[in-house]
């Protein structure tokens, strides 16, 4: 059987891509400083360990596992986290990690990342991340995925870097057909996610302040028009509102949440952000909305891991 361990493991998208696999395995441990997140995964997962703080945590005494995994803090490499790198102290964690693989040596191990990282500092940060990962005698491949590109559509671009313990061929897994958004929104929700008019109103304010830095006026944002959903957007502080015209889920992020109008204009649902993470809809809820929306913008994209997994245990029997 599969054994698995994560660091920053959020609410378990490697765990549910091998429930999607239809893979046994084995949770060794797994770890996160939050703890909400805490309370999501161990309400759907179970696991042998579980670490609050990598920081704090004895690599020579944490389980061994054939697989490991881990988005480690993308904030100091994001532009919403002021691309600070390794100057802050979130960006140092990477060497934690770096740690547990080179006293346990997993057979594999997935990190992912922020497209940002690989430009980071001029792609010196990223450089010093592939020489310390190549510098443990890994065979390493990475590449820049886009979960809309897997069959959701949400336009949310990854750098994913995979590492083999042994000299190892390996092939990124092919592109799918995206599925139409609808197939992931509910038609009818609780009349609290939908926008009041002085919400709507105080979108309008300031996307006329700050027209230079958006794709679309408000006129365009009342009548643009498409089938089914008529449009999805995201609305953020240094940006105002932006629309899709592809019909594609803005990237999910922990500070804020795409809205739609579908006859009326509304915020997406924590369920639907979760489905487009590639959660299904049993996942156990435990904790609030506000923590869920934070969650799902958090967490790795399901159907993209279960892809990537996939290739890598091609050859395994």
């Amino acid at each position: 059987m599969l054994t698995i361990g994560t660091d920053f493991s959020g609410i378990g998208a490697p765990e549910q891509a091998l429930k999607k696999l239809g893979i046994k395995y084995k949770s060794v441990f797994a770890c996160d400083i939050d703890k909400y997140a805490k309370q999501s995964f161990l309400a759907n997962y179970n696991t042998e360990n579980w670490y609050d703080d990598i920081t704090k945590r004895d690599h020579t005494k944490t389980p061994y596992c054939d697989l490991y995994v881990a988005g480690f803090p993308c904030q100091a490499f994001s532009v919403a986290g002021k691309r600070k790198g390794f100057n802050d102290p979130r960006g140092t964690l990477f060497y934690d990690l770096l740690q547990y693989i080179k006293l346990q040596r997993p057979k594999y191990f997935i990190l992912e990342n922020v497209k940002g990282l690989v430009r980071h500092d001029k792609g010196n940060t990223f450089k010093t991340i592939m020489d310390s990962l190549e510098g443990l005698n890994y065979t390493i491949y990475h590449k820049v995925l886009n979960t809309k590109d897997y069959g959701i559509p949400q336009n949310r671009e990854r750098i994913f870097i995979v590492g083999f313990a042994d000299i190892h061929t390996f092939e990124w897994p092919e592109t799918k057909i995206t599925e139409p958004i609808e197939k992931f929104l509910d038609v009818r929700v609780d009349k609290t996610y939908y926008l009041t008019k002085h919400q709507i109103n105080k979108i309008h304010q300031y996307n006329k302040k700050h027209n230079k830095k958006i794709d679309f006026t408000f006129k365009d944002f009342i009548t643009y028009i498409k089938n089914g959903v008529e449009w999805i957007a995201d609305v953020r502080a240094d940006m105002g509102l932006r629309i899709r015209k592809n019909r594609m889920a803005p990237c999910l992020t922990t500070s804020s949440t795409p809205i739609i109008k579908r006859r009326k204009i509304r915020k997406l649902t924590p369920l639907e952000c979760l489905r487009l993470q590639g959660f299904p809809d049993s996942f156990e809820r435990v904790v609030s909305d506000s923590q869920i929306y934070k969650q799902a913008g958090n967490s790795m994209t399901v159907d993209v891991m279960a892809a990537i997994i996939k290739q890598v245990l091609q050859n395994e029997n």
